[in-house]
């Protein structure tokens, strides 16, 4: 009766990640000179909702990566990358 091993499993480090926050302003001077960031503003859209019978084929094709855009945003925010 023949004996098999079995692979050992591999051990990996986790990576530590130090969580900072975006969009803050730093004053620091520079030879005297402050430096001066910008914040981001938020932008009110007008929202137009239209049902799906009335998109016209460009649009059809188009809302699907307007939906990934908005995803990819939102994961980016709330992982805070």
């Amino acid at each position: 009766m023949p004996v098999t091993a079995t692979p050992r499993k591999r051990r990996t480090r986790k990576a530590k990640v130090t969580p900072t926050k975006l969009n803050t302003t730093v004053e620091s001077k520079l030879n005297g000179d402050p430096i001066v960031t910008e914040t981001v503003k938020e932008v009110k859209v007008d929202v137009q909702r239209r049902k799906l019978t009335e998109l016209s084929g460009l649009e059809l094709v188009i809302l699907p990566l307007v939906y990934l855009e908005g995803f990819v945003k939102f994961i980016l925010q709330e992982t805070a990358v």
